[in-house]
């Protein structure tokens, strides 16, 4: 019964003396600097469309092309000499013949009519497939596609060139399943159609230079019991099917190629989600403090986008941050009926973490997050590994930048 009463007892305790931690959930919008940002003083930028590429492509694939109909018309008109050859031989072994058995008194020793010999093969012109083309791509469609965050379209700034390297590796596999009556035949496409996209930069040449959209993308086609119906399928669809692939993966590659631009080069707009801890109202202390000071930094998060030069926002984040850090100075991770035991102890870590980041000090809010992470309470270990990426990331553009 001692027993017993003795853990009730420690249950209230608990109860009592735990606090209850709220997980503010907040989303804000902010300014990505670049990592490899453009010169400063240039505003404009002047996209070139390069389709030399898929052009000189084009060129070398009916130049294929005619080589094989060359081949095949040069191999057909052999084979057609061969057959008249074959055909005059053999008209004139019947004209001996016809000649012997008109000579010929007997019909019964009337000589055998000729065997007419077999030609060659011939060659098949269905076999040379016209091939798969490029179609034409415009500045109309590029220029709609590309906008570089922070700057403006003009001549006499960076230039931003997107090389249209065409249609590729264009392809159809067949993989059979099962068998009898469960017999499927799956028919997929394979096939890409890369753009290399290059920014330069007056006065200091190339700052970047990558190809994307250069995987192979493939798409499942349709599946059949048999294997037949695919070949009706290819000959109505097969033009009007590629046709339609290639728009799909111009348009992803365009979009790629201004997610990349953005990414390196440009200014865009980013949302960030993540939480601001708090705890509830608690009947034995008193947390006011720390519910002013995310109401400070949840308007200094909202600010950030807004405000151009984010001195309002790193005013009110400054100030949660002086409340959180003292709360910090009466911290005591040994007593969990403490006001800052160990759980609020780890939960101004956190806090502290997130709010240094955003008003670019990165060296303390490193230090906040590596005692989160040693502070014993698995919910904030696990935020800080988390918040260690997006902070290395940030670190790196704004030292890019300044």
């Amino acid at each position: 019964m001692k027993k017993i009463l003795l853990s009730i007892a420690l249950l209230i305790g608990g109860l009592t003396f735990g606090q209850n931690v709220q997980d503010q959930k907040v989303s804000f919008s902010f300014i990505q600097l670049p990592s490899n940002p453009i010169a400063k003083g240039i505003s404009n930028f002047n996209l070139v469309t390069d389709l030399s590429g898929y052009v000189k492509s084009n060129e070398d694939s009916m130049s294929v092309y005619q080589n094989k109909l060359s081949t095949f018309e040069a191999e057909f008109a052999t084979w057609l000499e061969d057959k008249k050859r074959v055909d005059k031989l053999y008209l004139m072994e019947l004209a001996k013949w016809e000649r012997a058995v008109n000579a010929t008194v007997s019909p019964a020793v009337a000589p055998v009519m000729p065997i007419k010999p077999p030609y060659a093969n011939q060659p098949v012109k269905e076999e040379i497939r016209l091939p798969l083309l490029t179609e034409d791509v415009t500045e109309v469609q590029t220029n709609s596609s590309i906008n570089l965050e922070g700057y403006t379209k003009g001549e006499g700034g960076a230039i931003v060139t997107l090389a249209i390297l065409g249609f590729q590796n264009a392809s159809i596999t067949v993989k059979k399943t099962g068998t009898g009556a469960a017999t499927k035949y799956k028919y997929t496409s394979s096939c890409k159609m890369p753009v290399k996209v290059t920014i330069e930069v007056p006065g200091e040449g190339v700052i970047l230079s990558e190809t994307v959209n250069d995987n192979l993308q493939t798409s499942v086609i349709k599946s059949y019991d048999n294997q037949y119906e695919h070949q009706v399928w290819l000959i109505d669809n097969y033009d009007t099917f590629w046709a339609e692939r290639q728009k799909t993966l111009l348009s992803s590659s365009l979009k790629a190629a201004n997610a990349l631009i953005n990414d390196k080069c440009g200014y865009p707009k980013r949302t960030r989600s993540t939480e601001i801890y708090t705890v509830k109202k608690h009947k034995g202390h008193d947390y006011s403090d720390l519910i002013d000071a995310y109401t400070n930094v949840k308007s200094g998060y909202d600010l950030l986008f807004k405000d151009v030069e984010r001195k309002s926002a790193i005013a009110k984040i400054e100030n949660g941050i002086e409340i959180w850090e003292d709360a910090l100075e009466e911290t005591n991770p040994f007593d969990n009926k403490d006001r800052v035991n160990k759980k609020v102890t780890a939960l101004l870590y956190a806090n502290l973490a997130e709010a240094y980041m955003w008003i670019n000090d990165f060296d303390a809010a490193d230090n906040y997050l590596q005692k989160a992470k040693i502070g014993g309470v698995s919910k904030y270990k696990t935020f800080a590994k988390r918040l260690q990426s997006v902070l290395n990331g940030l670190k790196a553009r704004y030292e890019a930048n300044n």
